[in-house]
């Protein structure tokens, strides 16, 4: 009797349960190469000319005999996090080519977690370091305390 209310057959369900494997590492991937793309071209671009203007500041401050202690003490600690970042963006690179790009959906799919997704984790940390220590007319993107406080 259940055979006649059957929905979906184990054949489909099956299916299915494959496109939604893929879905979800084809997403991580997208998220993925989308963040290398915003670390590469709008991050450590706004990091660089930030560390540029404060290191220009250092050596005007130093130049008229005033400690430019704040400045390099700045420059150090985004310059480290540009550098971490750097290095993490390439580790995130390389887990996305050395991806399974066929094969089992559910292996690849764990792939994605286990290296990608947890690279992913690993590179936003030196960026939120960046975001709060980069000036704001530097940064590309609203902050987060923007996002938070205007909304109308």
């Amino acid at each position: 009797m259940l055979e006649k209310h059957k929905v979906l057959s184990r054949a489909e369900i099956h299916a299915r349960y494959e496109i939604e494997l893929e879905n979800y590492y084809k997403q991580i991937n997208i998220e993925a190469l989308t963040m290398i793309d915003m670390v590469q071209k709008d991050i450590l671009p706004a990091s660089v000319s930030y560390c540029r203007d404060l290191a220009e500041m250092s050596l005007r401050k130093k130049q008229t005999g005033i400690n430019p202690g704040f400045e390099k003490n700045l420059l150090q600690k985004i310059s480290a996090a540009s550098d971490q970042l750097y290095t993490e963006t390439g580790k995130l690179e390389k887990d996305i080519n050395d991806a399974p790009q066929s094969g089992n959906p559910l292996e690849i799919a764990k792939y994605y977690r286990s290296h990608v997704f947890s690279q992913m984790e690993a590179t936003r940390k030196p960026a939120d370091t960046i975001e709060s220590l980069v000036g704001s007319k530097y940064w590309p993107y609203p902050t987060y305390g923007e996002l938070l406080f205007s909304v109308v």
